[in-house]
């Protein structure tokens, strides 16, 4: 049983939990039974750890021992100390099960729609927008470096670990125009100014770009790429919609209808 916080495993958790070393180990941490299945479905998982007896409110003691097995086959298992567990959680009823994921980047596909974020900041949008985009069949999205880490706990937990089987990449801005010059892509740019979605013409490679939630795409960045602005139509006098859910009406125009 590990129970120091200085064992080399508590270590590498200790540093995947913050950004740098997120991306120069390429793992990420995550807790809770349903993100250690969908890690190891997705084939990523890379170590798990379990406190043998876990107690939450109202007395209910989860035996994770014999349960774990299920479904890691043959990756490394580690029980762990409560106070351990306590000093790695980064929720606050934590299940009593932890692991160490894989990240892995694959090949961009080209003949597919790509969803762009520009500098979205809040977890919870990102996570939205990455379950929403999975659901309308979007394969591949990519960030600018002022997005919020995709493997950001606050990202996980909102995203319940679907983007452990898309394409997800921070990439320089450079490198995302790059791209989509490259491969001939047609860039929709979703602004409250532009014309609406529901008119715009669609093209077996195309990308769509959603920006900051406060101030929209930046479009300094984006000047060496022809981009058309789209819009979601409202009848209402409303300035704007959240992030996410302007994300969720775009992705139904675009790929639902």
């Amino acid at each position: 049983m590990i129970t120091s916080v200085n064992n080399p495993v508590i270590q590498d958790i200790k540093k995947v939990q913050q950004n740098k070393y997120r991306k120069k180990m390429k793992e990420f941490f995550i807790e809770g039974e349903h993100l250690i299945q969908e890690a190891a479905k997705a084939g990523i998982l890379d170590h798990v750890l379990i406190t043998e007896k876990y107690e939450l409110a109202g007395n209910t003691i989860f035996l994770y021992t014999e349960k774990i097995l299920d479904f890691t086959n043959d990756i490394p298992c580690d029980i762990i100390s409560q106070d351990i567990a306590m000093k790695i959680t980064q929720t606050q009823t934590p299940q009593g099960i932890f692991g160490i994921a894989k990240m892995e980047e694959t090949e961009i596909e080209v003949n597919t729609h790509i969803l762009v974020l520009d500098g979205l900041q809040d977890p919870g949008n990102v996570g939205t927008i990455l379950r929403t985009a999975k659901a309308f069949g979007i394969k591949t999205v990519l960030a600018t470096p002022d997005t919020v880490d995709f493997y950001n706990d606050k990202v996980i937990r909102a995203t319940q670990g679907v983007h452990f089987f898309m394409n997800v990449q921070r990439l320089e801005v450079d490198a995302i125009i790059a791209h989509l010059m490259e491969n001939n892509y047609d860039v929709l740019a979703l602004d409250t100014t532009g014309e609406p979605i529901s008119g715009a013409v669609k093209a077996s490679k195309q990308a769509m770009i959603i920006g900051n939630e406060g101030n929209g795409i930046d479009y300094r960045q984006f000047k060496t790429i022809e981009m058309k602005k789209v819009t979601i139509q409202m009848k209402e006098n409303v300035e704007s919609l959240n992030a996410a859910i302007a994300t969720g009406i775009a992705l139904y125009e675009w790929q639902g209808k």
